[in-house]
């Protein structure tokens, strides 16, 4: 599970509690960091099962204002943490069928339904870009590209289930929502903005 590790002298580990993440100081290769170890945390929890579906991190709206935030002296060129809720789950045996993924809201509306086609014994992570499905497109339209829609637009903070389906076992979990801190916007904007896409999002698939 080195996951891009390179192969180099190790100075120092540390498990930051904040984000569940392990942070790895490599000698002349900068820092590694495995984002979101919850999985291995609390691991025993799987025990006997042939599917474990674990409790998801809170997950944040991030807002990027401009490009100001990735540059500074020098261009930074390592990845960032994939934006999004992330589903770690546990399977005991590669499964034959793709991995399903169906979120619903407080309401019980779907919200997204995700397809995994890599899943794997052990352990594996999906992550759901906090978006709703797209809009149902219309014949002859574009499938990429600007014009594509491939999915809909961002969810608001709130509370939602995940039931994870593989190998003919599903488990729900909870993924809760968050706006992000930097930005100071009541729950009432957030469910006004997401009342306004969604009719744009009706128009568009009419």
């Amino acid at each position: 599970m080195n996951n891009n590790l390179p192969s180099a002298s190790i100075h120092d580990l540390q498990f930051q509690k904040r984000e569940s993440d392990i942070v790895v100081a490599t000698h002349g290769r900068g820092i590694w960091i495995l984002d979101d170890a919850r999985a291995l945390e609390n691991y025993n929890d799987v025990g006997n099962k042939s599917l474990h579906v674990f409790d998801p991190k809170p997950a944040t709206l991030w807002h990027y204002y401009t490009q100001i935030e990735n540059l500074g002296e020098r261009v930074y060129t390592a990845p960032n943490p994939e934006f999004g809720a992330y589903i770690n789950f546990y399977l005991a045996n590669k499964p034959s069928e793709d991995v399903t993924v169906s979120i619903t809201n407080a309401k019980g509306e779907n919200v997204r339904d995700l397809t995994f086609d890599k899943g794997d014994a052990g352990l594996n992570r999906i992550i759901w870009d906090l978006k709703y499905n797209g809009p149902t497109p219309l014949a002859g339209a574009e499938t990429t590209g600007w014009g594509s829609f491939a999915s809909g637009p961002r969810v608001p903070p709130g509370t939602y289930t995940a039931k994870l389906t593989a190998n003919g076992q599903s488990q729900e979990v909870k993924i809760d929502v968050k706006g992000d801190p930097r930005i100071n916007l009541q729950q009432n904007y957030y469910e006004q903005k997401d009342r306004t896409l969604k009719e744009f999002m009706v128009l568009l698939g009419s």
